[in-house]
């Protein structure tokens, strides 16, 4: 368990998850990690109740990253959940971790009080296992108390077998109590998304009694669409080949999954959500048309990536699987990877990329 511990957390980098600096499983085993003086969210929100949604968005970011890595953390609480000497909330304990396709996944782990439904019942846990164990982590880090209170764990076995969640405290709002109730549904496939999460918890972040609004366009037209045509066009004829192949690259995709998205028999509301992220984007598409140095085409590669990640999150939203292409064409990280890898240095400047 300790080698499989520090093997995984040893290749992790992010800050919103406990760095690792070295470990030893010879004799008595050991590792070093970052130091979180502040220790276990739990007891920080104790002195800082009004920090609570706010840690929780960073804690998601951590969760976030895990995720996209092909990690299931398996025992989401408060007390795995550090404040870093940087007042940053930061993942630890990895000891139940593990890919999400690894063969002991059937296993149950976790603490009873934080545990999905599917989990209790010997399915394997999953991304969406941990959506309902950072539901019930949003439960405790705002009420300041278990999730089930002090009810034994056979009752809580009972309660959340039979589809069943706790209370609602008199301390959540109806936007607040509703987001818990969409990352804990009984069935995996209905809770939300970590995507999705992350952006309801950083509007939370932001403003703690704010409704989640969806701000539509009242132009239902594509300039954006004409916006990223037209910046393809002029990409075709940079003389900058390398970099402007890359950069043409992620543009053709991207404007094949939003005519992907656009033609299919989706909600208007869905396509009306991608339009005004296209539409937001349109002022520096615009600029990118006259920027065709190596730093101009890296940061418009990146500023594609960013719009990729935002259609990511709406399909996630609105349940929409990345694979429901036959050729999978909505797997634009995997489609881009080969271009990225081609001896591209450029595109690996850390201040490029997203934390």
């Amino acid at each position: 368990m300790f080698k499989h511990e520090i093997s995984l957390w040893f290749g992790l980098n992010h800050p919103h998850v406990i760095k690792l600096f070295g470990g030893c499983h010879i004799g008595t085993p050991f590792f070093v990690c970052e130091e979180a003086k502040n220790g276990a969210l739990d007891k920080y929100l104790q002195k800082h109740r009004n920090e609570a949604w706010q840690k929780l968005y960073q804690a998601a970011l951590g969760l976030e990253y895990l995720h996209a890595r092909g990690i299931v953390h398996r025992d989401l609480k408060c007390d795995n959940i550090l404040v870093g000497n940087d007042m940053k909330a930061k993942l630890t304990d990895f000891g139940l971790s593990s890919s999400a396709n690894a063969a002991d996944q059937g296993k149950l782990t976790g603490a009873i009080h934080w545990v999905a439904p599917e989990c209790l019942s010997g399915e394997k846990t999953s991304y969406a296992s941990d959506i309902y164990s950072l539901g019930m982590c949003v439960i405790e880090a705002v009420t300041g108390k278990l999730p089930w209170g002090n009810m034994g764990a056979e009752s809580v076995k009972y309660q959340v077998k039979h589809h069943r969640l706790p209370a609602r405290p008199l301390q959540f709002t109806d936007t607040q109590w509703k987001l818990v109730e969409q990352m804990c549904r009984s069935n995996p496939s209905e809770r939300l998304h970590i995507l999705v999460v992350v952006q309801r918890l950083k509007d939370l972040a932001d403003n703690p009694d704010s409704a989640f609004i969806k701000r539509m366009p009242s132009d239902l037209g594509n300039p954006a669409l004409e916006s990223v045509t037209e910046l393809r066009q002029t990409l075709a004829q940079s003389e900058s080949k390398g970099d402007a192949e890359m950069a043409r690259a992620v543009c053709e995709l991207l404007l094949d999954r939003l005519s992907d998205l656009y033609s299919n028999d989706y909600l208007d509301v869905l396509k009306e959500h991608l339009r005004a992220i296209t539409l937001s984007a349109c002022e520096w598409i615009a600029r990118s048309q006259k920027q065709h140095s190596t730093a101009g085409l890296v940061k418009m590669v990146f500023r594609v990536f960013s719009l990729h990640r935002q259609i990511d999150r709406v399909m996630a939203e609105y349940f929409i699987p990345k694979d429901a292409n036959s050729n999978k064409l909505h797997e634009w990280e995997r489609r881009c990877s080969k271009h990225l890898q081609q001896g591209r240095h450029n595109y690996s400047r850390p201040e490029l990329q997203r934390e």
